[in-house]
């Protein structure tokens, strides 16, 4: 509250009606495989049940994005910090 009293020494800032949140973290973030900035992409249905058939699918599908992963990456990454992230891992 704004008139709430506070302990001697305890810095008061005044933030004019905004409000401060901690910086986001998103915990769980491909930048490798991510298809952001890129040209846009209907969703696929689920192509496999196992951990190897994503495995599959993988090692075709990551040799077509290699070649702009990193602008992609980057992109991503510019996002994530305009909406306030600082971590990705």
């Amino acid at each position: 509250a704004a008139n709430a009293a506070l302990p001697a020494g305890v810095p008061r800032y005044q933030a004019r009606g905004q409000l401060l949140l901690p910086a986001f973290r998103d915990m769980h973030i491909h930048l490798d495989k991510t298809f952001y900035s890129g040209p846009w992409q209907a969703p696929r249905p689920r192509q496999g049940k196992t951990i190897m058939d994503m495995i599959a699918l993988e090692q075709t599908l990551i040799p077509k994005l290699l070649p702009t992963s990193q602008q992609r990456a980057e992109n991503l990454i510019a996002l994530l910090q305009s909406k306030g992230s600082t971590v990705a891992r």
